[in-house]
């Protein structure tokens, strides 16, 4: 799969300046563009991004960022659905990338992945610093894959997530997908 075939989108809050340029920078090393998507900030006033959303019964457990992390995940998901886009990369921005990110991209994700409806991309390995796992062998173990830094959503996959999340109501977002996966809402890859 060419990595230029695709956007990438990069979820990054206003005040996260140094993140946006750390992204920039990497970003640029990498001969790669991203448009950014700015983050709901989970500390500041969600009711217009909660108008019309269902609460989980889990929901008043969730903290600031994974409330600010989850709604912007399903504000993508919106956009791809009423933009009619076939498939974007998005990755949150404290994601790292590997040496050679592209080409080990396209090495190993093919056009026919996109069958599917979330491809991750990277999964988390310990520690606060997020690495892309690129070898399949490795994140195939992982799954089911915890972390939103790095995934690919597919149109019918987004429609698909946000029915899901119309079902179930709002909660951590990856255990969404995790759950969405398990039940067979959702075919995911990692």
């Amino acid at each position: 799969m060419k990595i230029d075939k695709i956007p990438i989108w990069l979820i990054n809050l206003d005040r996260s300046k140094d993140r946006l340029e750390f992204q920039e920078q990497q970003f640029k090393e990498q001969c790669l563009n991203f448009t950014r998507f700015p983050a709901v900030d989970g500390r500041s006033d969600l009711t217009q991004h909660l108008e019309g959303l269902k609460k989980s019964h889990e929901f008043h457990k969730m903290s600031n960022g994974q409330l600010g992390c989850a709604l912007s995940h399903i504000a993508i998901l919106k956009k791809i659905v009423a933009e009619n886009i076939p498939a974007v990369l998005v990755m949150e921005d404290d994601a790292v990338l590997c040496e050679n990110f592209k080409n080990e991209f396209e090495t190993i994700f093919h056009d026919d992945d996109l069958k599917n409806d979330i491809i991750y991309v990277g999964n988390q390995k310990g520690g606060a610093e997020l690495k892309f796992m690129l070898d399949r062998k490795i994140t195939k173990i992982q799954k089911p894959t915890f972390c939103t830094h790095g995934l690919i959503y597919t149109l019918n996959g987004a429609k698909r997530l946000l029915e899901h999340i119309n079902q179930v109501g709002l909660w951590v977002i990856d255990i969404i997908y995790i759950q969405a996966d398990t039940r067979k809402k959702i075919k995911a890859i990692s």
